[in-house]
């Protein structure tokens, strides 16, 4: 998904994998900026959570819709 958001700006895309431990300090780091977020936000973010869709679609007729994001 970060990816298409890079293309979608037309900028190079810019991905750099952080270890678990660098997630926990900067998210402590972070806490009092953006009290909202946790350390289970960055680790999510870490994660490929991509999913076969074939068995929603045959089940329940399911239409997604790519995600293809336009900011022209």
């Amino acid at each position: 998904m970060i990816g298409r958001l890079f293309d979608a700006l037309h900028l190079p895309r810019r991905l750099i994998s952080v270890p678990p431990w660098l997630w926990r300090a900067r998210f402590g780091l972070a806490k009092p900026l953006f009290p909202g977020s946790n350390v289970a936000m960055g680790i999510r973010m870490m994660k490929d959570m991509t999913f076969d869709s074939r068995p929603a679609v045959h089940d329940f007729g399911w239409n997604p819709r790519a995600f293809r994001p336009s900011f022209d």
